[in-house]
């Protein structure tokens, strides 16, 4: 038996491990490595040669499946972020941090705390950039070079920019809080790396320039403020202004009068009141010819 398959028998994907006394859990193991991934979203690949033996020597300790939580999925796999993206994308205003607390707080009683509020915010945007591909926040999303900064120094960054320079009446510059930031974290994390200057003002430009507005000077400059740009409108009632949506489907379409060739994926077309977030049609189509967003805009 090749020691792959050897391992295999001993080794399950999504199972919980322990290397070097930090949990840990497995996501796949090849001809050369074992790869797993830690809490904190870090990865590690430990070269199969050396498993068997890390085994025997009590560093590397394998759970089984029945012992490990969430046996069917990851606990902060894809699927479980996507519940809380959807929820999230459902809302009034999804880029607000209270919005994001919001949603947090209501999924808490069946997963817990797997995600941070930045966390949340970060894979969002990510989410939207791509035109909500769920590949874009699939396994490879989760596999990225590691940050040099920890968690907590991270939401160190997020709470000193939501204190002092998300609040009402807010005179307070990007230089200003980045001092504030520099002493909470000599205070608190003086032997952790600091977020450079530029990387806390790539932070903060990041954000979402409307909710930004909203937070230091009201909605009511915001809206003032960003009704003037055609790229970004918030409308003030129902119906004022309906946007397209395509949900792309990965479910194949058969011919069944040809051999079964694949005709194609499914595509979701759907039609939504901004304001209101309501469905106001859809049509179900397999090309991207066009046809899908006509006949949605023809039928209502």
């Amino acid at each position: 038996m090749s020691l792959l398959n050897n391992l295999k028998t001993k080794i399950a994907k999504g199972c919980s491990a322990k290397f070097h006394d930090r949990t840990c859990q497995v996501l796949s193991l090849s001809e050369e490595y074992l790869s797993i991934e830690y809490n904190d979203y870090s990865h590690e690949y430990i070269p199969l040669k050396d498993v068997e033996r890390l085994i025997n020597e009590g560093i590397f300790t394998i759970f089984p499946l029945s012992e490990t939580p969430f046996p069917q999925f990851k606990y902060k796999d894809v699927s479980i972020l996507m519940v809380y993206l959807r929820d999230l994308d459902n809302q009034m205003y999804p880029r607000s941090k209270n919005t994001r607390l919001a949603i947090l707080e209501k999924f808490s009683s069946l997963y817990g705390n797997p995600f941070s509020e930045g966390y949340l915010y970060k894979k969002y945007r990510t989410w939207i950039e791509s035109g909500k591909d769920p590949r874009s926040i699939s396994r490879a999303g989760f596999c990225h070079r590691k940050s040099k900064f920890s968690n907590d120094v991270l939401e160190l960054v997020s709470e000193v920019i939501d204190q002092k320079y998300l609040i009402s009446e807010s005179h307070n510059s990007i230089e200003t809080v980045y001092e504030m930031y520099t002493k909470k974290h000599e205070a608190t994390f003086h032997a952790e790396p600091m977020v450079s200057r530029s990387t806390f003002y790539t932070i903060v430009q990041s954000l979402d320039a409307y909710e930004v507005c909203i937070a230091r000077y009201g909605r009511e400059v915001a809206d003032a403020q960003f009704r003037k740009n055609s790229l970004h409108y918030t409308p003030n009632y129902p119906l004022e202004v309906a946007e397209l949506d395509a949900v792309h489907l990965n479910i194949g379409v058969l011919d069944n009068e040809n051999n079964k060739q694949v005709l194609g994926t499914l595509i979701l077309y759907l039609a939504i009141d901004r304001y209101s977030r309501a469905i106001l049609g859809y049509y179900i189509g397999i090309k991207k010819d066009g046809a899908g967003e006509y006949h949605i805009m023809s039928s209502n």
